[in-house]
C-alpha cells in the first residue's frame, strides 16, 4: 500500500494512483524550500487528492454514486487545481498537467460499476484476499 507522507500529514488512499504518489513525490522534495503559505497550500492539496481517491474508493466498492459525491468530488478538483495552480508559481517544475490524472478519476466515480481506473480493482482484489486469509487463520 503506497501513501505519501510529507510534513506530519500521511495519506490514506493514494495507493489507487501511482500518478498521486509520482506527482507528491516530487512535490515533498521541494517542500523545506517552499513559504509557510505554500507549505499549506502542498498539504491542502495533498489532503483534497486524498479526499478524492477516498470518494471513489467509496463509491466503487458500493458499485453507485450519489448526486452528493459527485458535486463534491468536482468540488474538490477545482479545488486542487486551483492549489495546483497557485503552487506552479513557486514549484517550477510542477504545472497544473501534472493533475490531469484527476479526469479519469472523476470518469469513474461517476461510472463506479465500470473498469476505469484498474488500481481501485486491484486495490479491492488485494483486501479480498487479506480478510480471506484472516478467515482461513481463525
Amino acid at each position: 500500500m503506497t501513501q505519501v507522507e510529507i510534513l506530519d500529514t500521511t495519506t490514506e488512499n493514494f495507493d489507487i494512483c501511482p500518478t498521486a504518489v509520482e506527482v507528491f513525490e516530487k512535490v515533498k522534495t521541494r517542500v523545506d524550500d517552499l513559504s509557510t503559505r505554500d507549505t499549506r497550500y502542498v498539504i491542502e492539496a495533498l489532503t483534497t487528492l486524498d479526499d478524492m481517491l477516498g470518494i471513489e474508493k467509496k463509491v466503487v466498492s458500493k458499485g453507485t454514486v450519489s448526486n452528493a459525491e459527485i458535486t463534491e468530488m468536482l468540488a474538490l478538483n477545482n479545488n486542487l487545481l486551483f492549489l495546483a495552480g497557485l503552487l506552479s508559481d513557486s514549484i517550477q517544475d510542477l504545472f497544473i498537467e501534472d493533475f490531469e490524472f484527476t479526469t479519469m478519476h472523476i470518469k469513474q466515480v461517476m461510472q463506479p460499476s465500470q473498469d476505469i481506473n484498474p488500481s481501485v480493482r486491484e486495490e479491492e482484489i488485494k483486501e479480498c484476499i487479506v480478510e480471506i486469509k484472516l478467515d482461513h487463520a481463525a
